[in-house]
Order: structure tokens, then C-alpha cells, then sequence
């Protein structure tokens, strides 16, 4: 059988952290979004792979290559234009159109193997026209919604983001359907894939894979902080890795996954679960902890503290500063006596995302920094802001507004980002 993932998408609600990648190459502990789902899709057995790719194809493309080094085969199909997900899965029209069915896959997400074979099992056991996955969602408005037959799991109809308070259930539609060729002519009758899968479930023959347990999709940049979570949780399920050529003088405790050439100093401190990449750096009397994942080449300054972030490589935290719930880029530079603000009184934070004001449901979120940005010494970030690519922040600013990329900001000037 062979996948379809669809990865041709830029990620543009991911921003300033999709600017200089694609979604599916962010990495999470060690690897690109892509290449878990990849490992995902191997460990039920299916290794021949169609990815479609778009917005900065090269860089998937570089990395994956045929697929031979990953233990799978990839026939890349391009996307030039990314008009959805519709004309993404007519582009592999040619590919796919001799199989007798195949799975599909978006490449934004994290689940259990369990829940893959799940979808492929319900849809040999009920030899059905389509599988599609569902989750129980707090919120189904940003998702698709199945109305189901609970007697047998048939689903009777998919909406799309359903006005809030008109949901016909909770299960949300989640990132893997099981398909036959028939839906590319589907598609091109009814052009939106919610209206294709409705032609289907009028034949009865649509089921549902219900998964109740953890889903992550990576739509917004603190679900990266939930996908570290998850990577961390089950890299370390059956314990700790800590490489022979680290050099720890620091103490460790609980499960961490400790890389090549890591050098942590005498009064560190790493509370698992924790990842930490190759080539890092830990300075003395730091403190890493609560499912902190750090990649490679990242240098530590003397007493940081660090808990639940993502901290992309080759960048440098200075002494006496405190990184909470955020994600830095790569190649960010932070100077000493930062402190990332990550606590709103116990309220749920909010932050812009294009332009809307968006609640990203946590009560403890920090900042979100892109590539390349410079803060100076001292200075403050309040809880949910943005800062773009490039951006240099002079000593002591408190940054209580997203900042644009290529920005200079000077004391107390930090300027409404709109284009990020």
C-alpha cells in the first residue's frame, strides 16, 4: 500500500517559525515533523511514500532525497501553487490512480501507531469506499465535524468548521483517511474534499477510526511545545539515553535523551524529561527541565533556567536568564538577564496570528522568537508575544507587543506586527 502525505503547504499560522522552513521541517527533538510521521507510517508498514511538496520543496527534498537512507521509497509530486489540499491530492493523481486504495496523510501531525493501524483496519474490515479519523476536540469549529451512526461508526456527513454551537458531534476529522482512486474523480466533480467524502457517505459506505487518545495537529507555534511533549514521552518510555562521549559533571535526574558531545557543567541541573542535541553546551548552575527540548550546537550561559521549551540549534542564552514555555529559532541570540515572562494571572493567553486574536488555551505560555533575532541584556518578554526573524532588541526593552521581522527596537518602541 502506499501513502500520500501532503506537505506543500507553508504553515503560514506557524510564523515567524515557518518563514525560513516548511512546517514539516520544523524539528522536534532531532528530526523534522516529516520524518516522525515517516517513522509513524514505517511502523506499520508502509514504506512507499508520494509526498507532495511545495513552499521551499528543496529543503524536503534535500533532506529526504529518494528515501533510501530512511528505509523507504519517495516520489515527490509538486505543488507550485498552494490552492489547498484539494489540488494537492489531484496532483498525484497519476500516481495513485492504479492502486486499489491508499492511505492519506498530512504531514503536521503526531499520533499513536496504534491510531494508523486502526484507520487502515477498520477499512479492510468493513471493505469500506473510505476511513476517515476521528478525535474527540474541544473545539471541532477549527476541524471538520462527522455526524455518525453510532450503532456501527458509519459516518453519515463531514462539515467543515462548523459555526460554533451548530457541531452535530466532537469528533473532529483528523489527518489520515483511508481512500480509492474513485475520490480523484470525486474531487473534481465537487472541488472540496468535505463534499467529495459527503457523495461517499450517501452510499453508506464511509466509517470512522475513532482515537480518544493525545492528538497533536501543528497548526499554531506553542502546539510545538505539545508535539516536544509527546516525541519526549515516548523516545523515553522505556528509559534514559545518555551518549558515552557526553560529558556530564552536572547531575541528572528522571528520563533524558542526552546526544553526542553535550557538556553539561559542575551545578547544572537537568530534570527529565529533557532532550538535549549534539554539541550542545549546559553552563554551570543552570537548571533545564519539564520536557525542555534543546537541538544542537545551542550554548547555555552560566544560572539559566529553561522549562517547556523548544530550542532550535546554534543559538545562545546568556547567563541569568529565564526561557518558560517558548520556542526560539535558530541562531537567536539572548542576551544575559532576559526573562520570558509565561504566567497571565491564570488566565489563558492570547496572541495574533495573522492579524486575529487568537486564545491558545494555556494559562503558561512564553514567546515565540524567530531566526536569526538578537535580544540585548535585561530585557522582558510578556507572556504570548511574537518576535520576527531578524529582529534586533536593544538592552532592556520590555516587550509587551509582537514585533515585525527586520525590526531595530529601542526602549519601550516595540512595534504592532501585522505582516509576520
Amino acid at each position: 500500500m502506499k501513502a500520500l502525505i501532503l506537505a506543500a503547504g507553508e504553515g503560514s499560522r506557524l510564523r515567524p517559525l515557518s518563514v525560513n522552513r516548511p512546517k514539516p521541517m520544523f524539528n522536534i527533538c532531532g528530526k523534522p515533523i516529516l520524518e516522525h510521521i515517516i517513522d509513524l507510517l514505517k511502523s506499520v508498514g508502509i514504506t512507499d511514500l508520494v509526498v507532495v511538496v511545495g513552499y521551499q520543496k528543496e529543503s524536503i527534498i534535500d533532506y529526504f532525497g529518494s528515501g533510501f537512507d530512511f528505509e523507504v521509497d519517495i516520489k515527490y509530486i509538486v505543488q507550485e501553487n498552494q490552492i489547498g489540499i484539494e489540488d494537492a491530492i489531484l496532483k498525484s493523481e497519476n500516481e495513485l490512480k492504479d492502486e486499489t486504495y491508499f492511505l492519506l496523510a498530512h504531514a503536521d501531525f503526531f499520533v499513536d501507531k496504534e491510531m494508523v493501524q486502526r484507520t487502515i483496519d477498520t477499512f479492510n474490515e468493513f471493505n469500506a469506499d473510505s476511513t476517515i479519523a476521528l478525535t474527540l476536540a474541544p473545539d471541532v469549529s477549527r476541524y471538520g465535524v462527522a455526524a455518525l451512526d453510532v450503532s456501527d461508526g458509519r459516518i453519515e456527513q463531514i462539515i467543515e468548521k462548523p459555526v460554533p454551537g451548530s457541531e452535530l458531534s466532537k469528533y473532529a476529522v483528523s489527518s489520515l483517511y483511508m481512500f480509492r482512486p474513485e475520490i480523484f474523480k470525486l474531487l473534481k466533480e465537487n472541488q472540496q474534499l468535505d463534499l467529495a467524502i459527503n457523495q461517499l457517505c450517501k452510499r453508506g459506505n464511509v466509517y470512522a477510526a475513532i482515537w480518544e487518545g493525545q492528538w497533536i495537529d501543528v497548526e499554531y507555534p506553542w502546539d510545538t511545545l505539545t508535539a516536544a511533549q509527546f516525541v519526549m514521552d515516548r523516545l523515553m518510555k522505556e528509559g534514559s539515553y545518555i551518549s558515552k562521549d557526553a560529558e556530564i559533571d552536572g547531575k541528572v535526574e528522571g528520563p533524558v535523551w542526552i546526544s553526542d558531545g553535550v557538556k553539561i557543567r559542575p551545578g547544572a541541573v537537568i530534570k527529565g524529561p529533557v532532550y538535549i542535541g549534539k554539541d550542545t553546551f549546559i553552563g554551570d548552575n543552570s537548571l533545564i527541565r519539564d520536557h525542555t527540548a534543546i537541538e544542537s550546537n545551542v550554548v547555555i550561559g552560566f544560572g539559566v533556567e529553561i522549562k517547556n521549551s523548544v530550542i532550535l540549534g546554534s543559538s545562545f542564552i546568556n547567563r541569568l536568564s529565564f526561557i518558560g514555555d517558548s520556542v526560539i529559532a535558530n541562531n537567536v541570540y539572548i542576551g544575559a538577564g532576559t526573562h520570558i515572562i509565561n504566567y497571565s494571572a491564570g488566565e489563558t493567553i492570547y496572541a495574533l496570528v495573522n492579524g486575529d486574536k487568537i486564545d491558545t488555551g494555556r494559562t503558561k505560555l512564553g514567546a515565540i522568537i524567530g531566526d536569526q533575532t538578537t535580544l540585548e541584556v535585561n530585557c522582558s518578554i510578556m507572556p504570548g508575544r511574537k518576535i520576527g526573524n531578524k529582529v534586533w532588541v536593544g538592552p532592556g526593552v520590555v516587550i509587551d507587543k509582537d514585533i515585525a521581522p527586520n525590526k531595530r527596537v529601542f526602549v519601550n518602541q516595540a512595534i504592532q506586527e501585522t505582516d509576520m
